[in-house]
Parts: structure tokens; C-alpha cells; sequence
């Protein structure tokens, strides 16, 4: 009777409706920038005031882990918050690394750990978050300040806006499975504990009693619905982590009990029981007393628990036929649920694309083990009985997901109806968006985010194509019925295919809502490439404006513009600014020998070095004549010169190439000033770089100068 009520209690605890409101998940349009933004004096971030689309950010597709890492802990991402109807919003992450402080219309409204005067902080625990959203906060730009000292520096897991009452459901629901394997683990630990105060001359018991409980104090320590319960952080990580780096203390010691009369070699069982046992002990004293984070040893852990089963794999496989079955059940058992957690582990290692891994699956495997043991143990009669269970349970598991494609297959035709009408009106919004766009590839990618939510919820594939590329085969694929191109227009009339749009079969639409929805189709590819064209026109218009017709690089006239404005911004960062100055050595004499259109090839040839040599941070421009200028942002002196040596020796190792043939190479002379190691004022960089170079030049040619000789 007793039992009968413990299982009942359980199933209230763990009992939970789903959610059913819809949510908006951020996971695109995001932008990163590393670094820590200054502040006012009001408290607010510098760069939370910087226009939206400040070229300092770069893109990325989900806020973690950007590229170019090499060793910052600081980084912030922005998005843009989405629009809707909200009663209660909130936005909600799955987890952070390490610590956050989020800022919205320049205003602190979310903060996780604490952040001293360096912008750094001490660990405080992996929870999700949940961030209340003020009133009018649709559309804004949302900052994420960031601060990681950890393998992984971001956002990780899911960022959603949705209803406060909606995440409450999806947080239970969601670890709704969790719980109740908690609930099993812990169940089958009492057992095995039970069994071992009965057999206490077997030690059997008392390793899967242990094992048992750290895959419950794991599971439930990881669990979201805890923090509902309990709202702190780090004792529910203590819990997880320490309950993680049991696992193969109790499984070690366990072969070990049962393997170490076999043969001497399984006797290294308990010096891997051993280490792991000190593992744990340091683990703990060293993050309790703050000498060393308890994130860092997770890494170390994971590279110790990979040794780990690589030797014990060595040592038991060789030796299988001397375990018997319920021993070799239990090893299979562990060896699956250590297949769970190296997936995990790759998966929390970014080696994985994250997504929701079910670990708690593999302890419920290994638990179920001891289960059917104990059955086997006991009564084989039962045997039958978990059978018919678990076909019960697959029925009903099937049956639901036919229920469910059915009532889904039902919405799409509803919610395909629905959406017909108001196509015309986001066709509208997104040409507004277009005409916002100076660039046609910035139109292009801004077309690539939105043409496949406009196509909805035909089953559309969109092709894009670079202009450059002229043509973009147009013909349907087999699986297509409908095909339509978006054309572009340049300055001289030609017409370039840079986009199909494929209709595809699909049994969900019926042949006459694709044949209206179609016909829109149709003329919002006009429409679009209309809106192409003009854009294409005024990029090749502010093209020749700024650009060098012979080489392809900015012209004199952009780089004034660009060292005025790289010159305020390190003078407001206090970040260096390096100037080059490139000249060809005897220039003319090569014109005179080989020709002047030799002489094109041989600028043209010096261009392609240029942009191929530098970052794509620095840039480089025609200054004039033989003359090139190259801007470098946040780089010093050091960092110039050495760029700036290499390029003298690729140049010169370069032969030019002309009429087919090989006319030889061509040397450089650079000179090169540095704010603030060599000026005074950001002003003075192009003139000291100009003297620099004259000194390059009455010294032999062929070489870079940086230091003034007065």
C-alpha cells in the first residue's frame, strides 16, 4: 500500500500540461562585437547609443562562440526584439556563459552574476533565464554584455520571446521527462540499497546504489523545473557536477569488485576509481574555497571521463566471457549510458549543433537494467508483464503522433487560407526594407531572410544567385511544378537572374490554392526586381564615385573620407591607427621599357597583393599614380611593419604577366606612421608616413621605414 501511494505522489509531482501559445524564437539576425563597451556617466553603454547598423558589429547566425575568439572574455551581441500582441512578456534563454547584463533603450533591465570594474566576474551557476520585457519594447535593438572566461562565451542553447505563463508551462513540460526518470533513479537507488543491506557481504549493491543516486542528483541538478523550485543556481550546479563526477567512481569500483581476483591487469580498475575519487575531492574543495572555478573542471573532466572508458573498454573487452550475464547486462547498460553522456558532452563542447539531448534517456536505460535484473533475480514470470508494458506504451506513443500530424496537417490548410490575404501587405513592408538598403548585396541577404517567410507555407525553395555570375538556370527541378525568376537590371540594360523561386508538390496544398497564391508569386517577382534594379543602379553610381577604374580599389577620394573617420574613432577609443604608404620602385623606367598598358598590369597586379595581404579590417586605396595608402585600424607599429615586410617579399616574388608572358617583377618602398607610437595626433599620420617613405626611397628602395632621422 505504501508503495502504491509513493508512485502515486510521484505521478502528481511530475504531472504537467503542455503550453499550447505560440513563441518567437531569435535565432538569426543576431550581431556580435568583442570587446567591453565604455559608459556614460549615467551608466549607460557607449555602444548601445551607436546606430543599429554600425559597422563595428559583424553578423552572426545564433549568439555564441563567434569566430576570432583568441582569448577575449568579453564580448556583446544585439538583435532586434520582434513584433506581436503580449500580455506578459518575457525573454527567455536556455543558458549563459558565463555571466550576462542585458540593456535595452539604454537601460539595465536584466542582470546574472556581477560584474566588477574590469567587466569580469566569478562563476555563478548554468540556469535559464527569464527576462521581463518593458512596455513598447517590440521592434527595439536588445544588448547582451557578456563575460566568459569558459571554453564557450554566449548565449547557448534557446533564446525565445513568449508569454511569462506559457514559459512557466513549457519549463515543467519540457523536464517533464526528466522528473520522472529522477523519480525512477531514485526509486531504483532505494532498491539496490535496500538489497545491499540484505547481501552486505556483496558490495554489488552498494556501487549501483551509488550510481543510481549521482544519475538522479545529475539529472534533477540539470533540470529546469528545479529553479522554480529552488532559485539557486550554484547548488544546483554542486549537485550536477558532483553527482556527474561520481558516475565512474561507482562504476570503476564496481568492476573492480568484481573483476580484481580475474587477473592482475583489472586491478588499474582502482587506480582509475582512485583518481577519479581525488578528482572529485579537488573538485569540490577548490570551487567551494574560489582558488579555481567549478566550470573549469568540467572540461578537465570530459577529457579524464574519454581516458577513462578508452581503458576500461581495453580492459573489459578482452575479459567479457568472464563476466556473467547479469554482469555483462550491467556493463552493456553503462557502456549506452556513457554513449548518452559522450553525446552530451560533444553537444555541450559545441562538437554537436546544440539541441535538446535527452542524457536522462541513458540513465532511465541503465536504471531499467537493474530493473530487469532484479526481475530476473526475483521472478521471470515478470518478464512478460514489462513487455506488454512497454508495447502499451509504444502503441499509445504511436497514436499520439498520428493524432498529432493529422491535427497539424489541418492547421497549415487553415493557417495557409489565412495568410493569403495578407501576402500583398508583406510583399509592401519588405520593398520598404529594400529601398532602405544601399547595396545590392546588402538587398540580397535582406531578401534571403525574408522571401522565405513571405513564400509560406507553400512548400517554395528560393535559389540565389550572384550578379556576377550572369545567369541562374532557370529550369524546374523534378520535384517542381512552378518556376519564377527574379530579374536585376544594370547600368547597361542587362538583365541577370539572381533568384528562382520552385514550387514543389506537396499532398498538404490543394492544386487550387497554389494556383492563386501563385499569380502573387508572379508579380511580387516584378515587383522585387524592380526594387533590384534601382538599388543596383545606385551602388554602381557611388561605385565609380569612390572607386579606382583600373585596379578596383577606393580611390584618393574615399580614403581622405576614411582616415578622417578611422582617425576619430581611435582617438575615442584610444585604440592605435597605422598608416602605409606603398610607392613602386622605378616606375617609370618599367613604363618605358615595357609599355604603359605593362605598366596597368603592373598596378593592377600590386592591387591583388594589397587585398589579399592585409585583414579584411584594413583598407587599401589608390592614392595616385604609382602611389598606393593602406589604413590599419587597431593595429601598431609592430603589427604594420611586419605586414608590411611580408608584402615587399611577396611582391617582389610575383612576376607580372603580361601579353601571356612573364615581363618580370616589381619592388616597393613603404613608409609607415603609427598613432600613437609615432605622432602625436592621428592628423599627422599621412604626412610622417610620406616622409617615412622619402627616407625608404634616398636609402635604396626596396625596404619599409617607420622611425623619422632628423
Amino acid at each position: 500500500m505504501s508503495s502504491c501511494c509513493f508512485v502515486f505522489l510521484i505521478g502528481i509531482f511530475c504531472w504537467i500540461p503542455n503550453a499550447t501559445s505560440a513563441t518567437i524564437s531569435l535565432d538569426s539576425d543576431w550581431s556580435y562585437r568583442w570587446g567591453d563597451s565604455p559608459f556614460d556617466e549615467q551608466g549607460s553603454p557607449l555602444w548601445s547609443q551607436e546606430p543599429f547598423d554600425s559597422p563595428e558589429w559583424q553578423a552572426i547566425d545564433f549568439p555564441s562562440n563567434p569566430p576570432e575568439r583568441k582569448g577575449q572574455t568579453n564580448v556583446w551581441y544585439k538583435t532586434s526584439l520582434p513584433h506581436g500582441q503580449w500580455t506578459d512578456p518575457v525573454l527567455y534563454i536556455y543558458s549563459v556563459d558565463l555571466i550576462v547584463q542585458v540593456y535595452l533603450d539604454g537601460l539595465k533591465i536584466y542582470e546574472f552574476g556581477e560584474f566588477d570594474q574590469e567587466g569580469r566576474g566569478a562563476f555563478a551557476g548554468w540556469p535559464w533565464h527569464s527576462i521581463s520585457l518593458p512596455e513598447g519594447f517590440e521592434g527595439k535593438p536588445i544588448y547582451f554584455r557578456i563575460f566568459s572566461d569558459y571554453s564557450d562565451i554566449g548565449l547557448w542553447g534557446e533564446v525565445k520571446v513568449m508569454e511569462k505563463p506559457d514559459l512557466i508551462l513549457f519549463i515543467l513540460s519540457s523536464s517533464l521527462k526528466d522528473r520522472l526518470i529522477f523519480a525512477f533513479c531514485v526509486l531504483i537507488g532505494i532498491l539496490a540499497f535496500i538489497f545491499s543491506l540484505f547481501q552486505s557481504h556483496n558490495r554489488t549493491y552498494s556501487y549501483l546504489t551509488l550510481f543510481s543516486l549521482a544519475s538522479a542528483g545529475m539529472i534533477i541538478g540539470e533540470s529546469q523545473a528545479t529553479q522554480l523550485i529552488y532559485n539557486a543556481p550554484m547548488f544546483w550546479r554542486y549537485l550536477a557536477a558532483m553527482s556527474y563526477f561520481t558516475l565512474p567512481i561507482a562504476i570503476s569500483g564496481l568492476l573492480y569488485y568484481w573483476l580484481a581476483n580475474t587477473s592482475p591487469l583489472f586491478r588499474m580498475l582502482r587506480w582509475i576509481r582512485n583518481t577519479h575519487i581525488v578528482f572529485l575531492v579537488l573538485a569540490l574543495v577548490l570551487s567551494l574555497t574560489e582558488i579555481v572555478r567549478l566550470s573549469h573542471f568540467y572540461p578537465a573532466f570530459d577529457a579524464l571521463f574519454v581516458v577513462t572508458l578508452i581503458s576500461m573498454l581495453v580492459l573489459i573487452v578482452p575479459q567479457h566471457t568472464k563476466l556473467d550475464t547479469t554482469q555483462t547486462l550491467i556493463v552493456c547498460a553503462y557502456a549506452v549510458y556513457s554513449a548518452f553522456l559522450l553525446i552530451d558532452m560533444a553537444v555541450a563542447h559545441g562538437f554537436i549543433a546544440w539541441w535538446r539531448f535527452p542524457v536522462s534517456v541513458g540513465a532511465l536505460l541503465f536504471s531499467m537494467t537493474l530493473v530487469v535484473i532484479s526481475i530476473l533475480h526475483f521472478n521471470q514470470t515478470q518478464k512478460a508483464l514489462v513487455e506488454l508494458t512497454l508495447s502499451l506504451e509504444q502503441k499509445v506513443i504511436e497514436r499520439t503522433e498520428k493524432i498529432q500530424r493529422y491535427a497539424l496537417r489541418e492547421k497549415e490548410r487553415a493557417r495557409l487560407l489565412a495568410l493569403e490575404n495578407k501576402k500583398m501587405r508583406a510583399l509592401e513592408q519588405l520593398v520598404e526594407q529594400l529601398h532602405k538598403c544601399t547595396e545590392l548585396q546588402e538587398a540580397l541577404q535582406l531578401l534571403f531572410k525574408r522571401l522565405p517567410a513571405l513564400l509560406k507555407p507553400l512548400p517554395a525553395t528560393v535559389r540565389f544567385n550572384s550578379v556576377r555570375d550572369r545567369m541562374l538556370p532557370s529550369a524546374l527541378t523534378p520535384q517542381s511544378i512552378l518556376s519564377f525568376s527574379i530579374k536585376v537590371d544594370d547600368a547597361t540594360d542587362k538583365s541577370y537572374v539572381c533568384a528562382v523561386i520552385e514550387i514543389e508538390e506537396s499532398p498538404l496544398v490543394h492544386d487550387d490554392t497554389i494556383n492563386a497564391i501563385s499569380l502573387f508569386i508572379s508579380r511580387a517577382a516584378d515587383r522585387l526586381g524592380i526594387t533590384l534594379s534601382s538599388i543596383k543602379l545606385q551602388e554602381e553610381l557611388q561605385q565609380l564615385s569612390y572607386e579606382d577604374a583600373l585596379t578596383g580599389l577606393k580611390n584618393r577620394r574615399f580614403f581622405d573620407e576614411l582616415l578622417k573617420r578611422e582617425s576619430m574613432i581611435a582617438l575615442r577609443q584610444g585604440t592605435p591607427l597605422s598608416v602605409l604608404i606603398c610607392d613602386i620602385d622605378h616606375f617609370k623606367q618599367f613604363n618605358d621599357r615595357f609599355g604603359h598598358e605593362a605598366g596597368d598590369m603592373a598596378l593592377k597586379s600590386l592591387a591583388d597583393c594589397l587585398l589579399t595581404h592585409f585583414r579584411e579590417t584594413d583598407i587599401s586605396c589608390r592614392y595616385g599614380g604609382e602611389e598606393f595608402v593602406v589604413v590599419m585600424p587597431a593595429a601598431s607599429r609592430e603589427d604594420a611593419v611586419r605586414r608590411a615586410k611580408q608584402l615587399i617579399l611577396d611582391v617582389e616574388k610575383t612576376p607580372i604577366e603580361y601579353l601571356g608572358q612573364s615581363i618580370g617583377t616589381i619592388t616597393l618602398s613603404i613608409g609607415i606612421a603609427t598613432w600613437p607610437e609615432t605622432v602625436d595626433s592621428p592628423s599627422q599620420l599621412l604626412k610622417q608616413a610620406d616622409t617615412a617613405l622619402y627616407q625608404a626611397k634616398q636609402k635604396g628602395r626596396n625596404r619599409v621605414e617607420h622611425e623619422i632621422c632628423l
